[in-house]
């Protein structure tokens, strides 16, 4: 086989690998922060910025072949910030993100030009680099961005009831889970996951799938006149693509009666804010004249101001209390 088939090959062995999205959604959510951006950012450094950075050959190249090299690179770098970005699970916008990605990366090329003139390596900062480094990561950015939205906008994101087998794939997932509720907030997972897969308790798991893999889980209780759901994760990786709203979506619309919620009241924090108004977004209502409380887990752990939200203005916020304090918290 020659090397232009060889090369073939591989080109069609990458892009089948670029079909499973399954395992690049679990690439995104396993790799370090920010691996991508560095892994790049050290490559252009050792490319650009080293006397001689790759053996001498004599590959007789195109005319302007360096600023084609310069637009792949710096597109390479705008398209790896991109995904670090959105993978921290930050609270931009996508189109902010490649903003950021771009403009980073278009002024990470115009320091690499002064470097290199000022480390007297005998080349010169070239003004045609310049335009090929910013069209390199402005067109990256804008791919990236595309295509994050136009996957994640036609995703299979559903919600399915929680079975033994999908215990195992949610480690990940309580991670997320510890580190996103506070102490006083949260459920011992031993505790969730007994519960769960009772043929008994109220309480059950939905599990939140995307394209087959979970990446977030709903725990809720069937409490007769309504269902209330306790903790909603969605992977900070995957966050800000809509996952979560259709997630909940779906088990709002699922739910044979009305669905209620706590959540910390709007002038506790921005995030506390944006929640509520993510919340009021996808049709609930928030009984802010009602003082809720929601009891301790545990002893020695205190009790948590919060606020009832209910998909139906009609519930009765001190029923729900009595009912959340005498079942779900189990005290009278």
């Amino acid at each position: 086989m020659n090397r232009f088939g060889a090369f073939g090959v591989t080109s069609l062995k990458f892009f089948l690998l670029l079909r499973d999205m399954k395992l690049i959604t679990s690439i995104l959510r396993k790799s370090p922060p920010y691996i991508f951006t560095l892994v790049v950012l050290l490559s252009i450094c050792w490319l650009t910025l080293m006397p001689k950075p790759l053996p001498d050959n004599n590959i007789q190249l195109f005319p302007g072949a360096d600023k084609v090299a310069h637009f792949i690179i710096f597109g390479a770098f705008a398209g790896a910030l991109f995904i670090d970005i959105m993978r921290a699970g930050t609270k931009r916008h996508a189109g902010i993100c490649a903003i950021i990605a771009a403009f980073t990366s278009s002024c990470f090329g115009i320091a690499v030009e002064f470097l290199q003139m000022a480390m007297d390596m005998g080349r010169s900062a070239e003004f045609a680099d310049v335009v090929a480094d910013t069209l390199g990561a402005v067109s990256s950015a804008l791919i990236f961005y595309l295509i994050d939205r136009h996957y994640f906008r036609n995703s299979n994101t559903r919600c399915v009831n929680c079975i033994p087998q999908y215990i195992g794939d949610l480690r990940d997932l309580k991670r997320v889970y510890l580190k996103s509720f506070p102490a006083a907030e949260r459920r011992d997972w031993k505790d969730i996951v007994t519960r769960a897969q009772s043929d008994t308790c109220p309480m059950k798991m939905s599990v939140v799938m995307l394209d087959g893999n979970p990446v977030g889980f709903i725990t809720f209780w069937n409490l007769g006149d309504f269902t209330y759901i306790e903790h909603f994760v969605i992977d900070p990786a995957l966050r800000n693509r809509g996952i979560g709203a259709k997630a909940l979506r779906q088990f709002c619309t699922q739910a044979d009666n009305p669905v209620v919620l706590e959540a910390e009241p709007a002038g506790t924090g921005k995030n506390a804010a944006r929640r509520v108004q993510f919340y009021e977004r996808l049709g609930f209502k928030s009984f802010n004249d009602y003082n809720y409380v929601q009891l301790p887990y545990g002893i020695g752990l205190p009790s948590v101001p919060l606020i009832l939200m209910s998909t139906s203005e009609e519930m009765n916020p001190e029923e729900i209390s009595s009912k959340l304090h005498k079942i779900v918290y189990e005290q009278a």
